[in-house]
């Protein structure tokens, strides 16, 4: 849906683990092959080589993407990663010069995959106390945004810009002794249904509309973005009306600030795996098929206890709640019956770029193989 993109392939912690220097670090331990010996390795395609991967790429609406940044042969290490981060951070600083010139209303997506990054070949001196990778990306990031601010301060656009900053999920806990990282006052971390896995910092600025200084404690899932920015700018008319929309309009939330959100409950999935419902400060931790639905799920009092880590109180609450989260699943499930979720898409690996690297093809030959033995054409 965007006119023009230039973004990696494949997530940050794929990229930020699998180079050179994450494997030499330890990182990704027996995955670099000068680590080890191969003397007696009989299957050669099992090791594959990251560096073939797409790491980059740049398209406008209606043509075919292109890799950039890597040349057949190249070994992708941390400095291509940082170097990589600097270029996006580059790129939209130019697209907000040439969107905001163009007087039109415009979105502008911007994703840092920074600040995770784990390995320290590229700290010269430490900037933190803290030390570790994360912590000292932390830094680098928070300068980044303090420069789009002044950027669009600089462009006399802030009194119509609504800039929204936020994370996308909690810490990367595999990797909590390595980068500085560790949940703090939520328990747990990345693809974890915890509140430490859930819960981010997200900030919204709006010159003259929203107030410097207020703070929202109400749910705001992320999928309210869709909804609340189409109708601050007028354009909730867009938002289809032919399938289940799952955000919601949060605009009083943002203007008016604590207690008057559109939502107090959310689903909580591992995967395709519901794991728990919050309504209001309360949290059922949904138990696994024929346990006990109080001593192996239960109910916890987020306000109370935001560690989500004390059964004793996970069985007081699930006597007067309980019941009623059951009813809420019951609810949520003939629901998604009713609007089914739409199955994903599948297309050809690396489908529509135009200039691949003989390595990536190579790679391409072996998974379309391991593909054609699997379902059986071999």
């Amino acid at each position: 849906g965007f006119d023009y993109a230039e973004h990696p392939l494949h997530q940050q912690g794929q990229i930020a683990i699998l180079n050179k220097t994450a494997r030499l670090e330890g990182l990704s331990a027996g995955a670099d092959m000068t680590l080890r010996s191969d003397q007696f390795e009989v299957d050669k395609s099992f090791g594959i080589d990251p560096s073939a991967m797409v790491y980059g790429i740049v398209g406008k609406k209606g043509g075919k993407s292109r890799e950039v940044n890597m040349k057949p042969g190249d070994i992708f290490d941390a400095d291509d990663y940082r170097s990589m981060e600097e270029g996006y951070f580059n790129s939209m600083m130019n697209q907000l010069d040439e969107l905001a010139a163009k007087d039109k209303p415009f979105f502008l997506q911007y994703w840092p995959m920074y600040p995770l990054t784990l390995t320290r070949s590229d700290i010269e001196q430490g900037r933190t106390l803290n030390g570790g990778p994360m912590a000292e990306g932390l830094v680098t990031v928070d300068e980044w945004i303090g420069k789009i601010m002044d950027k669009v301060d600089a462009l006399g656009i802030a009194d119509n810009t609504i800039v929204v900053v936020m994370g996308d999920n909690g810490p990367f806990m595999e990797f909590m002794d390595k980068s500085g990282q560790s949940d703090r006052i939520y328990r747990g971390g990345k693809g974890q249904h915890l509140e430490g896995g859930v819960r981010v910092n997200a900030y919204a600025r709006w010159p003259g509309v929203f107030e410097a200084g207020t703070r929202a404690q109400d749910i705001f899932h992320v999928a309210d973005l869709y909804t609340t920015f189409a109708r601050l700018a007028n354009a909730d008319q867009y938002i289809p009306r032919d399938r289940l929309v799952d955000g919601i309009d949060q605009t009083p939330t943002l203007l008016l600030g604590e207690g008057h959100g559109r939502r107090d409950y959310v689903f909580v999935y591992e995967g395709p795996v519901l794991k728990s419902v919050v309504k209001q400060q309360f949290k059922f931790h949904v138990p696994p098929p024929g346990a006990n639905p109080i001593l192996e799920g239960g109910v916890y009092d987020l306000y109370k206890n935001p560690r989500e880590d004390r059964p004793q109180d996970s069985i007081m609450l699930a006597v007067g709640f309980g019941a009623n989260f059951g009813m809420m699943i019951k609810r949520h499930k003939a629901m998604i019956k009713k609007y089914p979720s739409r199955k994903p898409a599948h297309g050809e690996a690396y489908g529509g770029i135009e200039n691949l690297r003989p390595e990536t093809k190579e790679l391409l030959e072996n998974l379309k193989r391991s593909q054609r033995i699997i379902s059986g054409d071999i």
